[in-house]
């Protein structure tokens, strides 16, 4: 039974005509509208409630509707007691049946009405049909859900994201971190290398030096302390057999100091030990500017002595490499 406030009853004497003007409002009410007694009788529906619940008004009409489900029970009951005490109710939000038995989700606004005495003669009842809200609302509430447990999905993939790139920085940091220290380890390398390179050239000239020295050094000796002995064994009466030894001994010696100065030894006792040297480093491919820096000699003093050496090999105004020219000994 639903309940509510409103003067005067239905189907009773009309003098002035307002109950003829409330049923034509009634009947016009695109809502739903149901009129009950006292004991919860209908004595009123207007067409729209015949459209909305599929009963007749001669279904109806003289007896209590049933359309409330079974759940809904308590809190119908509970608004028409809220209603008898005085309140009215408005848009309070429940369920009912259709004829067919589909479940409507109804807003209900009721109000008690009175006879002429003053007493309550029983209830209006206003229902609005709020089904297809309702879907949208739950439809609204399930895509909210969806969206929500999407933005919790991707909000766990951009904190994975975010994970993920703060370790990649990490280990790039790392690498750059490690890049920088291998480099600085070549950079060191390739300083130490440097030195190294540096040394070793240093120790190949002196090497160069000390071989030029040396060779210079056994020329000398040899035409100072050897060549003349065996000029004055040559010299002296030596037999057939004697003087080929001595010539054998003295090949054998130009031999022995090189190939370079075994050609060139019947050339070279007209040249100073000095010039012997820059022949020397000539034939070895020798710039000026290097042999001034092995010999701790200026250029122009190489070049004084390369003149004197063409000078005393016959090579004055001749366009003959010296160079050129002191490989040739050795074939």
């Amino acid at each position: 039974m639903e309940t509510g406030k409103n003067p005067g009853a239905f189907g009773e004497a009309d003098p002035g005509g307002g109950k003829r003007r409330y049923r034509s409002l009634l009947e016009s009410s695109p809502d739903p509208i149901v009129v009950y007694d006292m004991n919860g009788t209908a004595t009123y529906v207007n067409p729209a409630f015949e459209r909305t619940f599929g009963w007749s008004r001669e279904q109806l009409l003289g007896r209590r509707i049933d359309f409330v489900p079974p759940e809904n029970l308590p809190e119908t009951r509970a608004a028409i007691r809220s209603m008898l005490g005085g309140e009215t109710i408005q848009l309070f939000e429940t369920r009912r049946r259709t004829r067919d038995g589909r479940i409507l989700d109804v807003q209900i606004s009721s109000t008690l009405y009175e006879d002429d005495s003053g007493r309550p003669a029983g209830n209006i009842v206003i229902l609005r049909d709020i089904s297809a809200q309702k879907r949208a609302e739950r439809e609204l509430r399930r895509y909210q859900g969806q969206l929500e447990q999407l933005v919790e999905a991707r909000t766990a993939e951009l904190a994975a994201s975010n994970r993920r790139l703060a370790r990649e920085v990490e280990e790039r940091k790392a690498v750059e971190e490690a890049l920088r220290r291998r480099e600085a380890e070549l950079e060191a390398q390739s300083r130490h290398l440097a030195e190294v390179n540096t040394a070793l050239k240093v120790l190949l000239k002196q090497r160069e030096a000390d071989r030029s020295e040396l060779q210079q050094n056994v020329l000398v000796n040899l035409k100072e302390l050897v060549h003349p002995y065996l000029e004055r064994l040559k010299k002296s009466r030596l037999t057939t057999e004697q003087l080929t030894l001595v010539k054998i001994l003295e090949t054998n010696l130009n031999h022995i100091v090189s190939p370079f100065v075994g050609r060139l030894a019947s050339r070279i006792y007209n040249l100073t030990p000095m010039e012997i040297r820059v022949a020397n480093l000539v034939r070895a491919g020798r710039t000026t500017a290097e042999m001034a820096d092995l010999l701790c000699i200026s250029k122009n003093t190489v070049m004084f002595h390369r003149f004197n050496i063409r000078r005393k090999l016959g090579l004055a105004n001749k366009k003959i490499s010296l160079a050129t020219h002191l490989l040739n000994f050795e074939e």
